[in-house]
């Protein structure tokens, strides 16, 4: 068989490679977070494209978050999220199928921010005493805990993909009817014991 590479290769369009040589300006200079990026007629001038162009890969950074404008003001580096739930971005309603997979998604990771934890930890007696501070077993607390005990992984990917699917579905107010039924007792206690086991069990009753 005759040895040849078949695939279609495709070219990037304008504003593609636009955004990527700026991402490629950002990285290669190290600028720092805040710091502000030529005009877009001086990128224009300097890419030799038109200033449409550099509009267009300018709006792809910003949805990607390594950039942000202020009205006025110009346009700064950013630091982008680890991830990025598209329908933020794009401002629809992802519908309830979508947000019960995005809660499945935020289970599994508080299961393993939880786990990992304490398959490290040589005590709880740390956490237990911060825990005591809240009157009350809530969602609150809860919350509190998994983003206290996410801060102090190695990955922190876990955290941020917890805290971006919590925001998420927060904002359309997927919590309001689940959060006073999640027995918050049963799961500090099972924290405080590390029982690993019904730790497990806990989060798989937690998903309908």
């Amino acid at each position: 068989m005759v040895d040849k590479e078949y695939t279609v290769k495709r070219s990037l369009r304008m504003f593609e490679q636009v955004a990527n040589r700026i991402a490629d300006y950002i990285i290669s200079e190290n600028l720092p977070v805040g710091a502000q990026i030529p005009t877009e007629r001086e990128l224009s001038a300097t890419l030799e494209v038109s200033r449409s162009s550099i509009r267009e890969g300018l709006r792809v950074l910003e949805l990607m978050k390594f950039l942000e404008s202020k009205q006025g003001g110009g346009t700064f580096v950013s630091k982008p999220p680890y991830f990025i739930i598209p329908y933020n971005e794009l401002k629809k309603n992802p519908g309830s199928d979508t947000l019960h997979q995005y809660y499945e998604m935020f289970l599994e990771n508080s299961r393993l921010i939880v786990i990992n934890y304490l398959k490290k930890a040589k005590s709880v007696n740390p956490v237990e005493q911060w825990l005591y501070l809240n009157e009350t077993c809530s969602w609150e607390a809860f919350c509190k805990l998994l983003e206290k005990l996410g801060s102090t992984i190695e990955n922190p990917l876990y955290l941020s993909l917890w805290s971006s699917t919590k925001t998420f579905l927060e904002g359309h107010h997927y919590f309001n009817n689940l959060k006073d039924n999640i027995p918050y007792v049963e799961f500090f206690e099972c924290f405080n014991n590390k029982d690993l086991e019904k730790l497990n069990q806990f989060f798989d009753k937690c998903c309908p």
